[in-house]
């Protein structure tokens, strides 16, 4: 801001310069504070929400009986192994896509 238009504010408001250019600064400084107060808030509401459990598993798998630690490695590697199966069926995908639907669509034949 330029020397003459703080002059100019603070005759229009009755304050001396030094007042308004000390109130202009306490008003950013507490907007800044505002908004990482609020900030603060909402990150840690939208945390607490996104770890609660809202399907009801938790329920559902403390009825379960405990697995034994050979359950536990099946079940792991059955979660493992159908994860690379769908990776590579998504690659698989993707490649059918871009090598035969993107010509198709630039060529028209439809």
């Amino acid at each position: 801001m330029h020397r003459l238009e703080g002059e100019k504010v603070a005759k229009r408001y009755g304050t001396s310069k030094s007042q308004w250019r000390r109130n202009a600064q306490s008003g950013g400084m507490q907007a800044i504070n505002f908004t990482c107060r609020t900030a603060g808030k909402t990150g840690t509401a939208l945390g607490r929400w996104m770890t609660t459990d809202h399907s009801g598993m938790a329920r559902a798998l403390e009825s379960e009986p405990r697995l034994r630690f050979r359950d536990t490695v099946v079940c792991m590697l059955i979660y493992l192994v159908s994860g690379v199966i769908g990776a590579i069926l998504t690659g698989a995908w993707i490649t059918f896509l871009i090598a035969y639907g993107i010509p198709f669509l630039i060529t028209g034949k439809f």
